[in-house]
């Protein structure tokens, strides 16, 4: 039996936005604005985007960037970004950026902004984009995480993997950083280097979703009663589970013999969403061995 990986985009809804679903908000560095305040505010700004998507608090990210960078091509492009989020219309954004091409053809924000928004078209035109805006900024962390999701939901796990070490190159203390390299090992069924980056998971995250992935690599390296921990904090801190948390959880009960457990969040889990093979078969066998077998009260 083997379950279907939990993707690294589950992970990216807990912390960071999906860039397929959400266009990827951006606060720059000005190269040539010789303020250090300025240059201080706008690169604490930048790496404060975590939280801001995490908040979901698009409309002020976009004010407070607008605010602070006074350069033209950056406001461009942050109001690009803003049609494209709040407007949905990744064509306008497009025109917007193009127009910007001419001026500053080798701006590396603007290539990059350029391959964040095209991605939703044209995916390998994107990478293309991203990829020189990086070889002309090789410091940009956070556009190497982006580039990195990009990669992983087109399946192109390999350079998800080396997208997220450059990340991680330049922002080792950042954990969450090494959940989202644990989630891609994990698509290449590396359970064992999944766990070491997952096992950094700090004390009380206010990110469920580091838990259902730890817990199913601990369920694939057969550490099943760790599993159910991680799975159970998971449940307890996540108003509506997923129901491949409970597929985890059924399994590892089984594994250790417990199959009143695992029928009972089986049984969740085909209420649910009855979509995985393999627990269906499992849950109607176990069906038809209570037919025979009494549970204990």
């Amino acid at each position: 039996m083997k379950l279907r990986s939990i993707s690294a985009c589950f992970l990216c809804m807990m912390f960071f936005v999906s860039c397929s679903q959400e266009v990827k908000k951006t606060t720059t560095q000005i190269s040539n604005n010789k303020d250090p305040k300025i240059r201080l505010r706008i690169d604490s700004l930048r790496e404060a985007e975590i939280s801001n998507i995490r908040r979901g608090n698009y409309e002020g990210f976009y004010k407070k960037a607008m605010m602070i960078d006074s350069s033209e091509v950056i406001l461009k492009i942050n109001h690009a970004y803003s049609i494209a989020h709040n407007k949905n219309d990744y064509s306008a954004a497009l025109i917007e950026l193009r127009g910007l091409f001419k001026k500053y053809a080798n701006n590396s924000d603007l290539l990059f902004a350029y391959g964040t928004v095209i991605y939703s078209f044209n995916p390998d035109s994107a990478f293309y984009y991203c990829e020189k805006a990086l070889t002309l900024e090789p410091k940009n962390w956070l556009n190497w995480l982006y580039l990195s999701m990009y990669y992983d939901e087109q399946k192109i796990t390999q350079k998800s993997l080396q997208s997220i070490n450059k990340a991680i190159e330049l922002r080792p203390n950042i954990i969450e950083l090494r959940l989202f390299r644990g989630a891609y090992k994990m698509d290449l069924e590396d359970y064992k280097g999944a766990y070491e980056d997952m096992d950094t998971i700090p004390k009380n995250p206010k990110d469920s979703g580091s838990y259902i992935n730890r817990g199913l690599c601990l369920y694939s390296l057969k550490k099943y009663e760790l599993a159910i921990s991680d799975i159970n904090t998971y449940i307890m801190m996540t108003k509506k589970p997923i129901s491949q948390a409970y597929v985890i959880r059924g399994f590892s009960k089984l594994s250790l013999k417990d199959k009143e457990g695992a029928y009972e969040d089986l049984k969740i889990a085909h209420e649910t969403d009855g979509s995985n093979v393999s627990a269906e078969d499992t849950y109607f066998k176990l069906v038809d061995y209570f037919k025979t077998h009494k549970k204990s009260n």
